[in-house]
Parts: structure tokens; sequence; C-alpha cells
């Protein structure tokens, strides 16, 4: 049909109109100036109720509004239909927003859970663990409190890069060390004798610089010159402490003399031990952990808690002034996180 631009035509079904869009449109086309009614039927999504229908027509006038406008006309049949889709949409963002703060809540319930250590005794002294026993206190920090490894952190330490390659480490071996022992069984006879025609040397399970580690797959014997070595680098560090007003710590020593047996069954687990010969079989070399540091009362701090593993710094630059002075060959091994040494003079 066509109307006047001024007259909007209403069909007699549909006479309660309840609102009127405006919307614009991305392109047009010229046609003769002529008004188009057509009628849509529109459906509405009610998760609460049922579908209802809304029946609403579209003038486009081509003629008497610009042409980049439409004007829609909605024409509901119930006002009830229109109450119920606002309803619902406020049910909707409510439900969300209630969702929203429960998933919150649940992460912060879940992190505080997580932050309690549950075999500390003092539940809520995070920073350190005091324990009694027979020698008297002992107090363990939490990892990043601990006052000893805040104050070396706090120094500035020179230290080279201490990666003196493999090949080196097996030429002052050979030079200075003793014929590799074939099988375990074969350095439990003959070691005896090594020792006493001074070719090997024991290491002191009590010395005053060191302790060592469980060692499965190795022997606490040296020769005498990286015995001494070792003794000197356990000096220099614990010089390095009392210059810093630090107590002492012990150097925590992982491996020691190898034999062939030992270093091939060692070479299937550890990738830094290499499968064909190594110069821990002549008894020229020995490993310094540089992630564990034992203090003087000897007691290993729980998980979770410091071993002073900061104590590194200044044990690498007492390796790498020894190092530079030639007595020495160092290189830093990441996996096993320990200091592999050769005796060099």
């Amino acid at each position: 049909m066509g109307l006047a631009w001024l007259v909007v035509g209403i069909l007699p079904e549909q006479h309660d109109f309840d609102l009127i869009d405006w919307t614009q449109i991305e392109g047009f086309e010229n046609i003769l100036p002529v008004w188009v009614d057509v009628m849509v039927s529109v459906f509405v999504m009610n998760k609460l109720r049922q579908l209802h229908k809304i029946g609403h027509f579209k003038r486009r006038p081509q003629g008497g509004f610009p042409g980049f406008f439409y004007l829609y006309i909605h024409v509901c049949k119930s006002t009830h239909s229109f109450y119920i889709m606002r309803r619902s949409t406020r049910l909707s963002l409510f439900f969300f927003v209630i969702g929203f703060c429960s998933c919150l809540m649940l992460i912060s319930i879940v992190r505080s859970i997580d932050s309690i250590d549950w075999q500390t005794p003092a539940l809520f002294n995070h920073k350190a663990l005091t324990c009694k026993d027979s020698s008297g206190e002992v107090t363990f920090y939490r990892v990043g409190e601990c006052p000893d490894c805040k104050a070396i952190s706090h120094e500035h330490w020179k230290i080279g890069r201490l990666k003196d390659n493999i090949e080196s480490h097996l030429e002052s071996a050979r030079r200075m060390g003793i014929q590799p022992f074939a099988s375990n069984a074969e350095l439990e006879a003959k070691v005896g004798d090594m020792v006493l025609w001074g070719k090997l040397k024991e290491l002191d399970p009590k010395a005053k610089t060191y302790r060592l580690k469980n060692l499965t797959h190795s022997y606490p014997y040296l020769v005498p010159k990286a015995v001494a070595l070792l003794n000197e680098i356990g000096e220099r560090f614990q010089a390095r402490l009392a210059a810093s007003n630090l107590p002492p710590y012990y150097l925590m020593i992982s491996s020691v003399l190898r034999t062939l047996e030992s270093q091939q069954g060692l070479g299937m687990r550890n990738s830094n031990a290499t499968h064909k010969i190594s110069s821990h079989v002549y008894g020229t070399s020995f490993d310094i952990s540089y992630k564990e540091f034992l203090p003087l009362h000897e007691k290993r701090a729980p998980e979770g808690y410091c071993r002073h593993d900061m104590m590194r710094h200044p044990l690498a630059e007492v390796l790498t002034e020894m190092s530079d002075e030639g007595k020495c060959k160092v290189v830093r091994e990441l996996k096993q996180a320990c200091f592999h040494i050769t005796v060099n003079q």
C-alpha cells in the first residue's frame, strides 16, 4: 500500500505496538520511492518459560526517509511476553555474576590451602622452624628467609665461567692419577695396598671443612695431591665466609673415586657421566655440590627450608682463583648441581 510519509500504518490485528527501534544499515540501492510493508516473525528464546512469538512489521521508506535509516515498528502480541524477556535477561546476568564470584572465591581458597605447611609444628610461623635435641636448639629458615644467604646475596663475587672442557680434565687426570680399577671387586681387593704405598689416601669423614654425602657409585679415596687440593679449597672457602662475618659451613662431597664398572653403571643414569671414561676413575677428581651446604650442627633442613645454596657464590670465587692459578680444572655441571674439580698440579 502507499501512504503519505507522515502517516504510519498499523495493521488492525496489531494495534498495541510497544517499541520503535532506529537502526543504521551498511548500504542501500536507489529504487522508486514507495512504501514497502514486510511482515517478519521474530522468535525470542526464553530460558525460564516457553518460546513467545512476537510479530512485527518493518516499514522501509525509501522516499520519505534518508536511505541510511530503517524504521522498525515492533508489535508485541502480549505485553506479558515483553516482561518475560526483560526478566530472563536480568536473571541471566544475575546468575553470571554469582558464578563469576564463586570462581574467584574457589581460587582464593585453593591458594590459601596450598600456602599452608602441614608439616610445620608451628602453623603460623612461616619463616623459621626451631627444633630441640640433645645438642641444643636448631633453627631452620624458609627459603628466602635465611639471614646468612641474604648476606651472601648482598655482596659482589668475582666468578669466572668455570667451563674447562672434559678433555682438559682427562689430560690432567692421566698425568697425575692412578691406573683405573676395572671392577668394584678389584678396587676393594687392592685399595688397602694402594693406601699403604701412598698412591691413594682415604678422605676423612669428619674433616674440618667438608662432609661426604651418600656415595652410591664411588669410593672415598683420592690421590694425595687431590686430597690436598680439596683441603685447600675448604680452607679458602671458610676464610671467605669469615671475611663476610658468616659462620662456617661444610662442603658436601657427592662423588669421588670410581671404577670402570661403576662409571658404566652411572652413565646409564647420568647424562653428564660419559659411558667411555671419566677423570673420576683416575682418583684425581671430586664433585662438590653447589645446591646444599651443611651448617656446623650437621642436620639437614626439611623439605621447603633453606639448605644454604647461596654459599655457592663464595665457593665459586675460590674455585675461580685456584683455576686461574693453575691448581685445578673446574666445570660446573648443571644437571647434577655440582662443581666437577680435577687436580692439575
